[in-house]
């Protein structure tokens, strides 16, 4: 559903998968917002966060 994730280094590791939501919500739109889903050692997801560059 989500798509492709994106090949980029920002926030990317080993055990996640980043994709890009665009820019940042709110008044003063400066940073960009990224969906990182983190995986277990079963490549399960268990953590999901929002994160801002």
């Amino acid at each position: 559903m989500l798509g492709s994730n994106i090949e980029m280094n920002y926030f990317k590791e080993d055990d996640n998968i980043v994709y890009h939501l665009g820019m940042e919500r709110g008044l003063v739109s400066i940073d960009s917002e990224w969906l990182v889903i983190h995986l277990d050692d079963n490549r399960v997801a268990d953590k999901v966060e929002v994160v801002t560059d």
